[in-house]
């Protein structure tokens, strides 16, 4: 990422919130008058000098709000290493003066650093988010359920829980196709939250010219060859299936072996299911289990979503 000296003063304000009126004209033209005269000036007056201008609006931005969050969800990882003794977590200091353009710009450089695009750590952290146990085992191997396994994972804060089953009469059998995903809490959901966090503020940057993260890993998973010379658009393609119906989320529930999928809309006081559709189990894990392993499906509080 990169900030042109034309689009600073944008940055400054819609980014960072950051203007010297409270109206935009007049933050622009107070910014101008402040450059003018600036440029008459030398270093040693302008030291020397009172311009008599000062910040006149601090607002919370999206961004700002999203940079808050991340220092939460940092923080509470810290938090845990540092109490667990399993990490020596070392704090490091940066120095940018005034420079708050530099500042964002290292910061949200290394930040997508952490990316599953670019990072295989969080690319396994992701791939456990919301996975059919089968597929985690396919890729995975069986070990990644083993007693020594687990309690490594654990160790660090990765800790997996069930979070759909076919709903079948045979417990074994519910644990041994279950979707697995993170436990609430844990360190391994709050990295998934850290990540999309990053995703989140590329995307409002991108009218600054910096790339769409998000759209940039999915555009390149759906293009990778992931059996037998296939890509996964051209597998979603054959499938025969309407993927694009849960583009904006579909609620989901599973009962005895079969998925059903629905919308809900508002009516005279009540919740209507509306566009209801089901599918086997064993199918709905056919379709989505290589989308959920790679994070291009999701199910999130009770809906699956689909990235479209």
């Amino acid at each position: 990422m990169y900030i042109t000296g034309g689009k600073a003063a944008h940055f400054y304000r819609d980014v960072l919130g950051i203007g010297l009126a409270e109206q935009f004209a007049e933050d622009m033209e107070m910014r101008g008058g402040l450059l003018n005269q600036l440029k008459t000036m030398s270093f040693e007056e302008i030291g020397k000098e009172k311009l008599g201008i000062s910040i006149k609006r601090y607002d919370k931005t999206i961004i700002m709000n999203d940079l808050s969050e991340m220092k939460k969800i940092v923080k509470e990882i810290y938090d845990y290493f540092e109490k667990k003794h399993v990490i020596q977590v070392q704090h490091m200091q940066a120095n940018y003066g005034l420079d708050l353009v530099k500042a964002f710009e290292d910061f949200l450089n290394k930040g997508i650093k952490l990316l599953p695009l670019y990072n295989p750590f969080t690319f396994f952290i992701q791939s456990l988010r919301s996975t059919p146990r089968p597929y985690l085992s396919i890729m995975y191997g069986e070990e990644l359920f083993s007693d020594p396994v687990r309690n490594l994972m654990s160790k660090y804060g990765v800790e997996l829980t069930k979070i759909l089953d076919p709903g079948l009469y045979v417990q074994s059998k519910n644990d041994e196709l279950a979707i697995i995903g993170h436990k609430d809490g844990s360190v391994g959901k709050l990295i998934d939250e850290l990540v999309q966090k990053i995703y989140d503020i590329t995307s409002e940057l991108n009218r600054y010219g910096v790339d769409n993260e998000y759209k940039k890993y999915v555009k390149a998973k759906y293009n990778e060859e992931i059996s037998a010379g296939y890509t996964l658009e051209k597998l979603m393609t054959e499938a025969d299936f309407d993927y694009k119906k849960y583009c904006q989320g579909r609620y989901i529930e599973v009962e005895r072996g079969v998925v059903k999928t629905y919308e809900r809309e508002f009516v005279r006081d009540e919740f209507k299911i509306r566009d209801e559709t089901t599918i086997e189990y064993e199918r709905f894990l056919e379709l989505f289990s290589p989308l959920l392993f790679l994070g291009i499906a999701w199910i999130k509080d009770g809906r699956l979503y689909v990235a479209c």
